[in-house]
């Protein structure tokens, strides 16, 4: 007897991102700055619970400043509030603490480390050199888990939250 299936749910394209972001339902009365848009979609990598959790952020944050200021007709979320809230959710969201818990001790090590070797967001390192042989298994893992995206012989953390999550958690995770 089945009780549960499990679906996986993917990261969200770009297009689906920026739907979620501006239109998460019709009327939405949020309007954000171009920028603030792609900043985003650039730190949320397209995972949907970030990208949620960031927005509802902005949303709270926006309600804050309106409240102060009086409403607006055209009321627009500025890049400053959208990259205060990405900080916020980066030190404050116990998502990344729960995803990493949520993974066997070496992939936590091979995850961690992949982290610190990545230069940026966008910057791949050679598989190899994480000594891929003896970390087969638990490179499966994390790539089953959307926790890394390969492309060419190289490697880098799917989402770059993560990688300042763990960059930042550092002393935390080596107890």
């Amino acid at each position: 007897m089945e009780i549960a299936r499990v679906i996986k749910v993917g990261y969200l394209s770009e297009e689906a991102s920026r739907q979620l972001i501006t239109a998460p339902w019709d009327d939405f009365p949020l309007n954000y700055e171009p920028a603030a848009i792609t900043s985003v979609i650039d730190a949320a990598g397209g995972q949907p619970l970030l990208t949620q959790t960031i927005c509802s952020g902005i949303l709270e944050r926006v309600g804050r400043r309106l409240v102060k200021e009086g409403p607006s007709p055209m009321t627009t979320a500025t890049l400053a509030e959208v990259e205060a809230e990405i900080l916020s959710t980066l030190t404050h969201s116990e998502y990344f603490r729960a995803a990493f818990s949520a993974l066997p001790e070496d992939a936590q090590t091979l995850l961690a480390t992949i982290a610190h070797r990545q230069k940026d967001k966008d910057a791949y390192i050679e598989t190899a050199s994480l000594n891929t042989h003896q970390n087969r298994k638990t490179l499966e893992n994390l790539r089953r888990r959307d926790m890394v995206k390969e492309k060419d012989g190289e490697i880098r953390i799917a989402v770059d939250l993560m990688r300042q999550w763990l960059i930042l958690n550092q002393r935390k995770i080596q107890k």
